[in-house]
């Protein structure tokens, strides 16, 4: 049985994740359908080291600070909900497997989780005319549903999923793999 977590490391370490995943999609790169950044890196490690709500609260401040770092306002903020759930995931996954395989299984699921929820919110607010197909940032939508769901989804895979994915699994990797036991040694300890 664990001991009980240390609050004060508990904050330290929740206002470090929250305020990276908020600047950290400051580092990204500025392509057509999208922006890949390493926003997931900090949630991914607080997903993974953290209780789950730390990791659902950095997941909103990535989408805020990505918001404000490339004003995809669309996109970003319909990454929230798909953020969140990736976090989400990401911690049940490390609660039955090594910390390496979470984070790896976890970026990889943000391919149907980040990228469906993005789908679903823009190809729907399409669809049903709450913005017009002009102010999307992804062209060609119809009035179809599932039809936008599917360009879109198709569109953000390749390349801004895939990169994004790519950059932040190695570095939540090297992370968890260099601060992952110091952070569990002072969050557990009497």
């Amino acid at each position: 049985m664990q001991n009980a977590i240390n609050r004060k490391w508990l904050i330290v370490y929740s206002v470090i994740m929250v305020v990276l995943a908020a600047i950290s999609p400051g580092f990204h790169l500025t392509l057509s359908a999208g922006n890949p950044d390493f926003g997931m890196t900090p949630i991914t490690l607080a997903a993974v080291c953290l209780p789950w709500p730390i990791g659902v609260i950095a997941g909103v401040a990535k989408g805020v600070g990505a918001f404000c770092w490339t004003g995809g306002a669309l996109i970003e903020l319909a990454a929230v909900p798909g953020d969140i759930l990736t976090a989400l995931f990401t911690a049940w996954l490390v609660k039955r497997m090594h910390r390496s395989w979470a984070v790896i299984l976890g970026q990889l699921s943000r391919f149907i989780i980040t990228g469906g929820a993005v789908a679903i919110i823009i190809g729907s607010l399409v669809a049903f005319d709450v913005i017009s197909p002009g102010l999307s940032p992804i062209g060609n939508l119809t009035s179809s549903a599932w039809q936008n769901i599917v360009i879109i989804w198709k569109t953000l895979s390749y390349p801004v999923m895939a990169i994004s994915i790519g950059l932040n699994m190695v570095a939540s990797l090297f992370l968890v793999w260099l601060f992952g036991d110091i952070i569990d040694l002072t969050l557990y300890r009497k």
